[in-house]
């Protein structure tokens, strides 16, 4: 009987990502362990492990660049009201629009509700 080889958490991940037929984070070699979708792939004990091994993503600031960013907390600074100007209410109009044309998706009234979209239109239209 022939042994068969592992697969690496890459090569899992690769091949989920091209079998979806919609637009998934794992396209873009993300893996949000969050996702239910990695049950399908990996096994509940896999999924710890993957767990475990992840460290911070994000590094700890060096304690002089962080006394410097309290510094800057510390500043007054007065900056105009961008609403005052041609372009910020312009940008105010658009603001509004997109706010009232996404929020009727998430009414819950006739064939606009958000739960039965697909997963490739939640990204499209929202």
């Amino acid at each position: 009987m022939k042994k068969e080889i592992p697969k690496s958490v890459e090569e899992r991940v690769k091949e989920f990502a091209e079998k979806c037929n919609y637009v998934h984070a794992s396209q873009s070699l993300i893996l949000d362990l969050g996702d239910d979708h990695w049950k399908d792939v990996f096994t509940s004990k896999e999924l710890d492990e993957i767990r475990k091994e992840n460290g911070p993503l994000v590094r700890t600031l060096p304690p002089a660049l962080e006394e410097k960013l309290e510094e800057l907390k510390q500043l007054q600074i007065h900056f105009p009201s961008p609403f005052t100007t041609a372009a910020g209410v312009a940008l105010m109009s658009w603001l509004v629009e997109t706010l009232v044309i996404t929020s009727k998706y998430f009414l819950k009234e006739g064939c606009n509700d958000v739960e039965n979209f697909m997963e490739s239109d939640k990204l499209y239209y929202l």
